[in-house]
């Protein structure tokens, strides 16, 4: 047996697929936790949902066919705002989130400003790594912003 190393195997982006409910619920559940923001199993399912029918989109990071993160945002005219973005916790600091995130822009129309807050230290450490800085505009607050 052959082991390799989580940032040698391929990551692949898809949409929610069925049987995805309770690893996306998990790592909704994982986002909250890091954010000191206590929530149960059926909020996360229904704060899920309630975004997708206002018109946010998902994509599903997998390794091996299995979920190991998610992204949710909305595309606006000139920007696009990252409401969540989460790699398994047992998986961090291994590339993955870096990986999911090219990928992840590779999709979005070029010039478009990225948009998202962010709420621990360890989550910022990764933005400004990422080439995000901070930014301010009466409509968001403060917020994280690079473009695309």
């Amino acid at each position: 047996m052959t082991l390799t190393r989580a940032t040698d195997r391929p990551l692949t982006l898809s949409g929610l697929q069925p049987g995805d409910g309770p690893a996306i619920t998990r790592l909704v559940w994982s986002l909250h936790q890091a954010n000191r923001e206590p929530i149960k199993p059926h909020e996360a399912r229904a704060l899920l949902r309630h975004r997708l029918r206002r018109g946010d989109r998902i994509a599903v990071a997998r390794m091996a066919g299995r979920a190991v993160g998610y992204a949710l945002w909305r595309e606006a005219e000139r920007h696009v705002y990252v409401r969540h973005f989460v790699v398994d916790p047992a998986l961090a600091r291994r590339g993955i989130g870096r990986r999911f995130f090219a990928a992840l822009t590779d999709q979005w129309p070029v010039g478009r400003t990225v948009r998202l807050h962010c709420q621990t230290k360890k989550a910022l450490a990764f933005w400004h790594a990422l080439g995000f800085g901070a930014a301010h505009d009466p409509l968001h607050g403060d917020h994280l912003e690079r473009r695309a």
